[in-house]
């Protein structure tokens, strides 16, 4: 009975023993997280483009009219751009986005005020028809870089998928601390706030996002539509595991500072201007060692304090529309 009675206290002891080792390191386990890459899409890291705008159908319904006395300015396809457009995030709401030819910060407009006909609404008594969703060039696609000229009816082909609907989860993802939401227009097409809304995540990198790969020993034009929101410069960036490029547009002017590039090297840059909308192409070049990996290539607000030092705040913001990224041989000689 002793002897028993001693193994027993044994097992016993040995049973605790165990315990004080295992426990420790289980809930050090628990509480491992995964440190913070620059790219690494984790639950904790990023979430799918959303926001404000809840478009019915899945793609953003807009309202065009068109005047007898047309807008003066034409989209590539040599059609004038719509007089005035109302945009409709959800059924039953409806927002004024465009007059006189010019894109408005969007205005509430009360339901009562719009009249539903078949397809189309009417407001102040002016028709606005249900706008065709044009392809991404329609209206204004970039040119060639300096010495190379276009090729004649070459065919444009966006590599970024869903470009008029950023908010689309199956291809656009926000880093944590960055919201998409739909805005307004540019240019008649739909245009996108995207706004840093989280004071723990205000990392500069922090952007709105697909997942596209770069090829190596190519020029690519990547254009985008903008209007200043809160800051007046916007953020690009784009990188395959250590190569990256990272970059900020005065939308103004249209200047670019260069914060970082590794096997992605800016080549130059432009603005020019449709409407009251303004258009921004940066013309890039990838090094023939650049890695074939998955990598982020997006967007997001870049602010400036007083002193004009890159500063990251809760509400910065920028207005976007329709970006593209092409493959240059694709379209110039």
């Amino acid at each position: 009975m002793p002897m028993k009675l001693a193994r027993t206290q044994k097992n016993i002891l040995r049973t605790i023993a165990l315990s004080v080792i295992v426990l420790p390191l289980l809930l050090a386990f628990q509480n491992c997280t995964p440190s913070q890459t620059f790219e690494g899409r984790t639950t904790s890291q990023m979430s799918p483009g959303n926001g404000n705008g809840d478009f019915y159908g899945g793609k953003p319904i807009l309202y065009s009219h068109f005047a007898a006395d047309s807008c003066r300015e034409t989209g590539r396809d040599g059609k004038p751009l719509p007089n005035s457009q109302i945009l409709a995030p959800k059924a039953g709401q409806y927002k004024l986005v465009r007059s006189d030819c010019a894109d408005l910060n969007a205005i509430d407009l009360s339901p009562s005020s719009v009249q539903v006909t078949g397809n189309d609404v009417v407001y102040e008594g002016r028709s606005y028809a249900l706008a065709t969703i044009k392809d991404d060039f329609s209206v204004i696609a970039a040119n060639c870089p300096a010495g190379r000229t276009l090729k004649p009816s070459a065919s444009r082909v966006n590599l970024i998928p869903n470009a008029q609907n950023m908010l689309d989860t199956s291809t656009w993802w926000n880093h944590e601390g960055v919201l998409t939401s739909l805005s307004d227009t540019l240019a008649g097409l739909p245009a996108f706030t995207i706004r840093r809304n989280d004071p723990t995540r205000l990392d500069y990198w922090r952007r709105a996002h697909p997942d596209l790969t770069l090829a190596p020993n190519k020029t690519y034009a990547v254009s985008f539509l903008a209007r200043a929101g809160t800051v007046g410069e916007m953020y690009f960036s784009t990188s395959q595991g250590s190569s990256v490029i990272s970059a900020a547009v005065d939308i103004a002017t249209g200047s670019t500072r260069v914060f970082e590039q590794q096997q992605i090297t800016l080549i130059s840059s432009e603005i020019r201007t449709i409407g009251s909308s303004r258009y921004y192409t940066l013309f890039i070049s990838t090094a023939a060692a650049l890695p074939q990996i998955p990598g982020a290539f997006g967007f997001g607000p870049n602010g400036l304090d007083a002193g004009s030092n890159d500063v990251s705040r809760v509400g910065d913001s920028v207005i976007i529309s329709t970006p593209q990224l092409e493959d240059v041989a694709s379209y110039c000689d």
